[in-house]
């Protein structure tokens, strides 16, 4: 059996009993309106008491034994580990409180049961009697309080259960989305410094520049701590020291052309989602070029998703696969099927003037809610 420790918050024995009490109430008035009924197509006109007297005299006693089960339902459910042990307990249960109800209709009127009234109260012939006529009917009665504590308890722990593994999730999809964000920095360091080493002897004032870009970047990506999404403009705003650190790499060789829809800037991105598209590009086309190197930077919004694209002149995929399995591009790709699922793609494709990576996933503003 499952054995719960304790009772979740809400789903205590007070309201267990306001609960099963309203269900007593609601067979006393479906039973009064059936003696009614029943009363009517006879041809009589009963009054109040005759129709309410024994449904209140039936359920009012177990409206009185209601909280004792309840309270033993609870102790079977923490301290009865065994199937056989917790059926037992329950039928012993059964029992008693269906002799205690036989019992009971020896201290109520004895109009209400006529076909008992040659009997003599008390006696343990009215008892036995009393019970034996009223074993179905209570025996269901007691298994109906049980049914609807354990019914509505497996409903509460399902729940719960749901919760709890939502959560979890939830927390994988953090702990995943955090461990492709921090393989970024570290490949993406390498890179910078590697560029910047290329100068330290050649041109110490290049190479001072670079580092100072690479040290606001750097100062940047701390402040943003464990956040997986910035704004565009934020995100904009580091890439520009990314790309001014390349510009003094590659000198004149390229320049840059931006079309960023305004009403973008607000929107959230993932953090760190443009940097490896244009370290991309640079790598596999700009760096191919000897002059007249172009990128392109591309952000506008299309119906309720986001559009952010990279573009360079270079010389494309030269035939070769453009799935894009470069480190960069696959935590990227990565990124955004955990952050977004199927409602985001990370396209990336030949294009007349050389190669593209476009991303594209659900637009969510600074005033909207932000999962």
């Amino acid at each position: 059996m499952n054995n719960p420790s304790s009772t979740p918050s809400g789903w205590n024995v007070g309201r267990q009993c306001a609960l099963v009490i309203s269900v007593w109430v609601l067979f006393l008035v479906l039973l009064g309106l059936n003696n009614y009924v029943d009363s009517i197509l006879g041809g009589a006109r009963p009054g109040f008491w005759e129709i309410a007297a024994f449904p209140l005299a039936s359920f009012g006693l177990w409206i009185a034994f209601t909280p004792g089960i309840l309270v033993f339902i609870q102790f079977v459910r923490r301290f009865v580990p065994s199937r056989t042990l917790w059926i037992s307990a329950h039928l012993i249960c059964a029992v008693t409180v269906m002799v205690l109800d036989a019992a009971g209709w020896m201290i109520l009127p004895a109009s209400l049961r006529p076909d008992l009234a040659s009997i003599s109260r008390p006696s343990w012939k009215f008892i036995e009697i009393n019970l034996l006529q009223g074993f179905q009917w209570n025996l269901w009665m007691y298994w109906t309080i049980v049914g609807i504590v354990y019914g509505l308890q497996y409903y509460l722990d399902m729940k719960d259960a749901r919760v709890h593994a939502a959560e979890l999730e939830n927390e994988l999809v953090r702990a995943q989305l955090q461990t492709l964000k921090q393989q970024l920095r570290p490949h993406f360091l390498f890179n910078a410094l590697n560029a910047i080493s290329g100068f330290i002897h050649t041109n110490p004032k290049a190479a001072d520049d670079m580092i100072g870009n690479l040290s606001s970047l750097l100062r940047l990506s701390l402040d943003s701590g464990d956040a997986q999404s910035v704004l565009l403009k934020e995100e904009l705003r580091a890439l520009q020291l990314y790309i001014e650190i390349q510009q003094v790499r590659f000198g004149n060789r390229f320049t840059v052309e931006t079309q960023v829809d305004p009403e973008t800037l607000d929107a959230y991105v993932p953090h760190l989602i443009l940097q490896p598209l244009i370290e991309n590009a640079f790598h596999h086309g700009l760096s191919k070029r000897t002059a007249g190197g172009l990128l392109r930077i591309e952000a506008a919004r299309r119906g309720e998703n986001l559009r952010l694209c990279v573009a360079d002149n270079g010389p494309g995929s030269s035939g070769h696969s453009t799935n894009g399995s470069g480190i960069g591009l696959r935590n990227s790709r990565a990124r955004l099927r955990r952050l977004y699922g199927e409602q985001a793609m990370l396209k990336v494709e030949d294009t007349k003037e050389g190669f593209a990576v476009e991303a594209v996933f659900p637009f969510v503003g600074r005033n909207e809610e932000l999962h």
